[in-house]
């Protein structure tokens, strides 16, 4: 799954994710990339040991996040019956109170289910 305005990908990369995401038997993949200004953009959030939490939206950010620089590309791979359920659980608990699709990866891992992250390459 990815946003319509994405930048150009490379194919590969795509490929990447979707392989990455079967082989390790995922619920949630997430292609992220660390830039130089991330303004703009939602954050990748990770506790201690690196895990990915949840994706917190620029407008949404609290002054430290906003200091992260890994960011959602908005391209993903789901399990879908995951994410079919999953969906159904999203609630506009944000400044804007928006249903947000990368709440999902949140509510994913509040479960303690699998998702990964693949780096983008540049």
């Amino acid at each position: 799954m990815l946003y319509g305005d994405v930048p150009i990908i490379r194919e590969e990369t795509i490929r990447e994710l979707v392989d990455k995401s079967i082989e390790k038997g995922e619920k949630a993949t997430i292609l992220t990339s660390r830039i130089k200004n991330p303004t703009g953009y939602g954050r990748i959030i990770r506790d201690k040991d690196g895990k990915i939490l949840k994706i917190i939206e620029e407008k949404d950010l609290e002054e430290k996040q906003k200091r992260i620089n890994e960011i959602n590309t908005g391209i993903y791979c789901f399990d879908i019956q995951t994410l079919m359920e999953t969906i159904e659980e999203i609630k506009p608990n944000n400044n804007q109170k928006e249903y947000y699709l990368t709440d999902v990866i949140g509510i994913i891992s509040e479960k303690r289910r699998n998702s990964i992250r693949i780096s983008c390459k540049r």
